[in-house]
């Protein structure tokens, strides 16, 4: 619960996330953190999860909706684009770590490290790929 109070408390005065609500009636187990990317210029979530891994912050990908995925394509033909409200979240969700051995300098590397590759992908002139 405190880190994801934490990274609520960063990322969700940030205009380029959307982080979880908690809402009035239950308490959340916080199991994931899923940080929503805002639709904004230069924001990709794949080359922003690229980014992670490559500076070695652990992430998730979650959830892949039921009509992207292989059996519900290949049996009823559907297509990504047919479900775009589902398409559209998970393009745009990472799950950040999130357990209990997590440090607290565990916490301030992986809020540095989303902070910083948003910062780099929204200046990037490439919209999202960054240099190397």
């Amino acid at each position: 619960r405190e880190v994801a109070e934490r990274y609520t408390r960063v990322f969700g005065s940030d205009e380029r996330f959307q982080t979880p609500v908690e809402l009035d009636y239950g308490t959340s187990a916080w199991h994931l953190y899923v940080l929503r990317l805002n639709r904004l210029p230069g924001l990709d979530r794949n080359s922003f999860v690229d980014e992670l891994k490559e500076r070695n912050i652990g992430f998730s990908v979650h959830y892949r909706p039921l009509h992207m995925m292989s059996y519900y394509r290949d049996k009823y033909g559907f297509t990504p684009d047919q479900f775009p409200v589902a398409k559209d979240a998970y393009e745009r969700m990472v799950s950040l770590p999130l357990h209990p051995r997590l440090t607290e300098e565990d916490v301030s590397d992986v809020i540095s490290t989303v902070l910083e590759v948003a910062d780099e992908q929204m200046a990037a002139p490439s919209g999202g790929q960054l240099a190397r």
